[in-house]
């Protein structure tokens, strides 16, 4: 029995590469490059709606992952790598634990 997924909103990786952008929904394995980020943008919201449009089709709507969401701060890798106190630290290692 499918169940609708209520959710849909996952969250886009964005990356400057080369001169141009590359956007990502992980959960989809949903990839889109392109020289302008909005167009780029555009293509990856098509896409994935296609992926989401076929899986309702099919009666697989359930079946697609859950949008990931990363905590905004780790609070056991701050306090692992003892990085409490200075911020750009802090940052240096979420930004690698979240690449």
């Amino acid at each position: 029995m499918a169940e609708t997924q209520s959710d849909m909103n996952y969250p886009i990786l964005v990356t400057e590469r080369d001169g141009g952008y590359e956007l990502r929904i992980r959960e989809l394995l949903l990839l889109v490059r392109g020289p302008d980020l909005q167009l780029a943008y555009d293509e990856l919201i098509k896409r994935k709606q296609e992926v989401i449009d076929a899986a309702r089709a099919v009666g697989a709507l359930d079946e697609l992952p859950p949008p990931d969401r990363p905590p905004l701060v780790d609070a056991d890798a701050i306090r692992a790598h003892g990085l409490s106190g200075d911020i750009r630290n802090l940052l240096r290692t979420l930004s690698k634990r979240f690449v």
